[in-house]
């Protein structure tokens, strides 16, 4: 139907709405609006029509145009779906033009030819402007449009809806159809929802480590868009070069605020096969946007001579429906609104409850490395001890005689079995260590002085296992072959094929694992447990009779925990995604920065506020830092309690134990007790450094709000800052109590 004809026939419906509705409130004596209209407002545009409302949110819906808008109610903001001004825009062309008008972009490829190179098709250009592209049906709460992509037989399945105070973007992937040799490789939902122009004041957040901001028109066209996939890469994917050390993306999420108004992004379907990505306005449009792409096909390369074939995956993962959920604000709250936007999602939406204790600061205890010793010409692996059981009791009485008394304790390499890196099955004690009487008398002292000690186990990543480990037990790459991680050489950045290769343990074997493992620790009253590779690591297994994808494997790892938490096991891990949060007790080493991506601004502490108040979490271990006092700074204005990594003996360790540098406890004691001292006050003063609001104030100066009106005021800088909320010396910080 014709623009104008639909007008037409609109207003001639309104007006004998409006007639019926008068007629019936003379009736009564009461005038009564006309029922599907805004009461207090006009419509926000012609060319749209309110399509669901839930008191918070109103959904409109632009047929011709295959756009939508949404509008914020108690903040009377506009949230489009293709930017208002577009048709003012004179940089983007061709395709990346149509993007801006549409609600879905297919990258896609040609099968037939089994080509690497893909091509990107807009749903403006292949649906919309197509005759019979678009199919629209309405829902109580929103509506539903079938896109075809008519020219390269690719059908589309959308959902728009309001639910639960939040805007819902989903695509069923079992409902995409694809009838000829066009294949779907990824999808982009949203690409440019609520993007911010040229002129706009505004920031986007990435979840990249402890989270980024990429403020709107930073002028960085030359950089290389932001991509980063979530919850890691797919570690099935084993790179015979070592990339760049990234951070990576822990939480599910992304953001946007222009003005002062934003949206937190939650993609909760289908996370582990997305990546965010975000751009700024410039380099290819003149808006600053940020969205959700998501991996529908992954390919194998194989090798022939100087030639290389690529060969997709014959059908769509089974990744179930992709999702992005969209939460509204409109106070000017920023990255703190966020963050508890997001932790309220997961309060809700995940189970997370509050379990945050009185620690005071975790310590790492090393208490043993693997050396390589030779016999008649062969090889092999014996335990060296770093730190031994009864070293450790004596480590840790110092630690509390110097002050430090509300510790928890991880001890790393405590088992016989973290020489060879087998799968932790039972409580193995080790001999070199000193065997089970100087073991009991560890536990023994933990439990009289108060203090948790944590027994690190490997679930998933493992070196030895038996004969047929790597085979039987692992996980397959795409090529179908047991996935092998090699260690990267130091001086040529390629893979080591020399050292013991690492196993990835296949996500359908995962259970039987931890159901033998808790067993036979509880039979010890052995229940605190770290299980920092079950919370970290994730890959897709493609074993023919088992296959399981990325986002499939996190089914795996989330009932894993689940049946470790019935067990009565309490856990920390070092990292963690989101979808592990729900079962632990602490997450150490909470990422301090951003990856330092050429188009990001700054660091910001999203992860830490998402979890202040609910869970543990503590800084990436201070004497490790190249600079400790900037990162006991952060620890201050994050809320994070400091980590340690401690031994007896921690000089001149080799291979991966190489990064231990800065361990001997006895040359650490002094400091670590001075900073758990300055810690602790403030945190006795705000109860528990419960965080109100963060904001930056100046570059590396950050003040922070805590919910019993307490201030601090943090410069992490080499210069002295001069703000309106106080002056505060270089690499230093001004605390101020509350009324």
């Amino acid at each position: 139907m014709k623009k104008w004809l639909r007008h037409a026939a609109g207003l001639l419906a309104a007006c004998i709405l409006l007639s019926c509705t008068v007629l019936a409130a003379e009736e009564d004596g009461q005038p009564e609006e006309p029922a599907g209209t805004v009461q207090d407002a006009a419509l926000p545009d012609e060319n749209y029509t309110r399509v669901a409302a839930d008191g918070a949110l109103e959904l409109y819906l632009d047929e011709e145009e295959g756009a939508i808008l949404l509008r914020d109610v108690a903040g009377g903001t506009l949230w489009y779906s293709t930017p208002a001004d577009v048709k003012e825009e004179k940089l983007a062309k061709g395709v990346f033009k149509m993007s801006l008008y549409s609600l879905v972009t297919l990258n896609v490829i040609d099968s037939a030819t089994n080509s690497a190179s893909a091509s990107t098709l807009t749903s403006y250009t292949e649906c919309v402007l197509s005759d019979g592209g678009v199919e629209y049906a309405y829902l109580d709460n929103g509506f539903t449009v079938s896109l075809k992509f008519v020219d390269y037989g690719i059908t589309v399945p959308l959902s728009v809806t309001l639910q639960d105070g939040a805007l819902c973007v989903a695509v069923d992937t079992a409902g995409i159809k694809e009838t000829t040799a066009t294949w779907v490789k990824s999808l982009t939902l949203l690409p440019y929802f609520g993007a911010g122009n040229s002129q706009a004041e505004g920031f986007m957040l990435v979840p990249d480590g402890s989270g980024a901001l990429i403020r709107f028109n930073n002028g960085k066209t030359a950089a290389a868009f932001y991509e980063n996939e979530l919850y890691g890469a797919d570690l099935s994917k084993v790179s015979t070069t070592n990339k760049l050390v990234t951070q990576q993306s822990y939480l599910p999420v992304f953001g946007l605020q222009s003005g002062n108004s934003g949206y937190l992004a939650v993609v909760d379907g289908a996370a582990a096969n997305a990546a965010v990505h975000a751009e700024v306005a410039g380099k290819r449009t003149s808006y600053n946007g940020v969205s959700a792409v998501f991996t529908l096909r992954d390919a194998s390369v194989v090798s022939i001579g100087d030639n290389q074939i690529t060969d997709y995956e014959e059908r769509i993962k089974d990744i179930g429906s992709l999702s992005v959920r969209y939460y509204f604000y409109a106070n000017g709250g920023g990255y703190s609104e966020m963050a508890s936007l997001y932790r309220t999602y997961l309060q809700k939406e995940q189970g997370l409850t509050a379990s945050a204790t009185n620690t005071g600061a975790y310590l790492q205890v090393l208490n043993s490395v693997p050396q390589t010793q030779s016999f008649l010409g062969f090889d092999y692996l014996r335990q060296q001890a770093t730190t031994t059981y009864d070293e450790t009791v004596t480590m840790l009485d110092t630690l509390q005689k110097a002050g430090m008394n509300h510790l928890s304790v991880v001890l790393k390499n405590w088992d016989t079995g973290s020489v060879k890196e087998t799968i932790t099955k039972r409580v193995q004690v080790s001999g070199a260590l000193g065997g089970k009487k100087a073991f009991s008398r560890l536990m023994s002292y933990g439990e009289k002085a108060g203090i948790p000690l944590y027994l690190t186990t490997r679930t998933v990543a493992y070196r030895q296992g038996g004969l047929f480990a790597g085979f039987r037990d692992a996980a397959r790459s795409i090529e179908n072959v047991s996935i092998r991680r090699y260690a990267y050489s130091l001086s040529t950045s390629r893979e080591d094929l020399e050292t013991r290769p690492q196993y990835l343990l296949s996500p359908t074997r995962l259970m039987d694992k931890v159901t033998v493992m808790a067993k036979n620790f509880a039979k010890k009253e052995r229940t605190h447990i770290a299980v920092d590779d079950l919370a970290t690591m994730l890959y897709a297994d493609y074993t023919r009779s088992a296959s399981t994808t990325k986002s499939g494997s996190v089914g795996y790892i989330t009932k894993a925990l689940a049946s470790l938490q019935e067990q009565e096991m309490t856990m920390v891990s070092e990292g963690a995604n989101a979808y592990a949060l729900p079962y632990l007790q602490a997450v150490l080493g909470a990422p301090a920065s951003h990856s330092g991506y050429d188009i990001e601004d700054e660091a910001v502490p999203f992860y830490q506020l998402v979890l202040n108040g609910l869970i543990d979490y503590t800084t990436p271990a201070l004497n490790l830092s190249s600079d400790g006092q900037d990162l006991f700074l952060w620890a201050l204005e994050s809320g994070s309690r400091p980590l340690y990594v401690l031994a007896q003996e921690g000089e001149n360790l080799e291979g991966a134990y190489s990064r231990y540098y800065s361990i001997a406890y006895d040359g650490w004691t002094a400091t670590a007790a001075a900073q758990y001292a300055a810690f602790r006050e403030i945190w006795d003063k705000t109860d528990g450094m419960a965080i109100a609001s963060h904001q930056l104030v100046a570059k590396q100066v950050a003040l922070v709000t805590y919910k019993n009106g307490a201030t601090l005021l943090v410069n992490r800088s080499a210069n002295r800052a001069e703000t309106p909320y106080g002056t505060v010396e270089a690499e230093s910080y001004v605390f101020t109590e509350g009324a």
